[in-house]
């Protein structure tokens, strides 16, 4: 099959970086400034700090999320766009040398995915999308991700 051709149909290429980042929005002005990126397309929490960004430099998307609270760092992922989530995450494992990261499942944005460390240690998701989102759905998405209150100082 030509993974080409089922291309994601919300990204401008099949295959397009995500970075997990402590800071979305601080880290976003990096190619804003540098690589004149057009962006941030992003989406917020209930108390408005940036949770996910898209930008574009040139005709490529660099994605960014916020990691959670106390996640480490981690490498970049790639996302694949591919309509057989399923199927390519199995041939990952099977005939690639991959190690599932996380098994495929519906996604609480929409989408289907799936994520294998290949054996490089690269994580790469699997993805695509398994229902349009409505506002009501965009509205209560944001509310699940919104942070925690802060403790409370210490006397």
């Amino acid at each position: 099959t030509n993974i080409v051709a089922r291309a994601h149909p919300r990204a401008s290429h099949t295959v397009t970086p995500h970075l997990s980042v402590p800071d979305v929005a601080s880290v976003v002005r990096f190619p804003k400034e540098t690589f004149d990126a057009q962006g941030p397309f992003h989406e917020k929490d209930a108390n408005g700090a940036i949770v996910h960004a898209n930008v574009i430099i040139g005709d490529s998307v660099v994605m960014f999320g916020r990691l959670g609270d106390g996640a480490p760092q981690v490498q970049p992922t790639l996302l694949v766009c591919d309509d057989d989530v399923d199927g390519t995450f199995a041939r990952a494992l099977a005939a690639a040398g991959g190690e599932s990261a996380q098994e495929p499942s519906d996604q609480s944005y929409g989408g289907r995915c799936g994520t294998v460390r290949c054996p490089g240690g690269h994580h790469w998701s699997i993805v695509w999308p398994v229902e349009a989102l409505t506002d009501a759905t965009k509205v209560a998405m944001r509310a699940d991700i919104a942070p925690r209150e802060p403790p409370s100082p210490r006397a």
